[in-house]
C-alpha cells in the first residue's frame, strides 16, 4: 500500500484551525535562520514548529526564503500559491 510520508520532506506548510500558517521541519540551524527573517515567527517548542499570521504574504515569504528546498503545502493553501 503507498501512502505519502509527509514527515519525510524538509519543510511542511501547514495551515492551523485559525488560519495561522504552521512551518516545520528537521533542526537545520540554516533553516532557523532563514525562519527568523520573517515578520511575525513564533516558536512552539512544545509542538515543534513556528507559527505566522495566516496571510498571503506571509505564505509568498516562507516559499521565497526556502526556494529550492522540497516543500509540503497543506491543499487547503494551494489555492493562494
Amino acid at each position: 500500500m503507498d501512502k505519502i510520508k509527509i514527515i519525510d520532506l524538509k519543510i511542511k506548510v501547514l495551515k492551523d484551525r485559525e488560519d495561522n500558517l504552521m512551518v516545520s521541519f528537521p533542526y537545520n540551524p540554516q533553516f532557523v535562520q532563514k525562519i527568523k527573517t520573517i515578520k511575525g515567527h513564533r516558536w512552539h517548542p512544545d509542538g515543534k514548529y513556528w507559527s505566522f499570521p495566516g496571510t498571503n504574504e506571509t505564505l509568498e515569504r516562507i516559499l521565497k526564503v526556502f526556494e529550492g528546498e522540497e516543500i509540503y503545502i497543506d491543499p487547503a493553501l494551494q489555492g493562494i500559491v
